[in-house]
């Protein structure tokens, strides 16, 4: 009955609301009859942008041979050279950590990594590659706020690549709900450890758009973390500081723009994993 339902299921797969018909063909994977996994694995992977919802199975304790058809449909479906926008530190010098995550990045999508930091002298010119002249690339600006930034320089830089292919441009860092959900529970590791309130430093920003970013962001990390402007003086980007002789402490929401979150292992593995899935 399950298999003649797949089989009648795949007939109008395409008129199916995607959600929910990603979220039966997941399950269906750890069916106990490996051939209608493996059938439910290959109609997954005809989905559109499919990565995500493949490579969180593979992570599943799966029958082997439908772990094998996972791996080789993740394989056929390949994945975009992935250019990575960062901050960057004056002239353009990265911190040790960016590369690092570059290289595993490579190793686990298969596929070219760029690490294009805003700060260099031609931060808004695509920068020099050895890939295929043709196909297209995915761009993922690592900032967390919709600063200028976000707003006038990443326009430019994807119009500039825009000029020699096709380009797949990513929202913001601090705008993907996962990246939220992730930070939050880094942060209430901290309160757990250390009490509330934390204190989330940020450099500061001006406009309408930040500070409505800044009342959402407020509500998903919770009452323990109090965000507050910063200047260079007050507390250095990735600083993890007590202030005084106990709580609060400070986190430098900049931090990801020098690498320093990135050498907290929950938010480092969150990252990897997101950016692994990416088309």
């Amino acid at each position: 009955m399950r298999r003649g339902a797949l089989e009648a299921l795949s007939l109008g797969l395409s008129c199916w609301p995607r959600r929910p018909l990603r979220a039966a063909l997941s399950q269906l994977v750890g069916d106990l009859d490996p051939g209608l996994a493996g059938q439910a694995v290959d109609l997954l992977a005809r989905q559109p942008r499919a990565r995500p919802a493949l490579l969180h199975l593979a992570r599943q304790p799966l029958d082997p041979a439908v772990a094998s058809r996972i791996q080789r449909r993740l394989a056929a479906l390949g994945a975009n050279p992935l250019v990575l926008i960062v901050h960057g530190r004056a002239g353009g010098e990265l911190a040790p950590e960016w590369p690092v995550l570059a290289r595993e990045l490579e190793r686990r999508r298969g596929a070219a990594v760029l690490l294009q930091p805003l700060t260099a002298p031609e931060a808004l010119q695509p920068a020099e590659r050895p890939w295929p002249p043709q196909g297209p690339i995915t761009l993922a600006p690592l900032l967390h706020l919709p600063g200028g930034h976000v707003r006038d320089d990443l326009p430019q830089l994807a119009a500039a690549w825009r000029r020699r292919r096709q380009v797949l441009r990513l929202p913001f860092l601090g705008a993907w709900p996962r990246w939220q959900q992730a930070l939050a529970a880094e942060l209430a590791s901290l309160i757990a450890v250390h009490g509330a309130p934390l204190h989330l430093g940020y450099h500061p920003v001006r406009g309408q758009l930040p500070q409505r970013y800044l009342k959402h962001l407020g509500r998903q990390l919770g009452e323990g973390v109090v965000l507050a402007p910063y200047s260079a003086a007050q507390l250095p980007p990735g600083a993890l500081a007590r202030t005084g002789t106990g709580p609060p402490l400070t986190l430098a929401l900049a931090a990801a723009n020098e690498g320093s979150l990135l050498r907290r292992p929950g938010l480092r593995r969150a990252l990897l994993e997101l950016l692994e899935a990416l088309p």
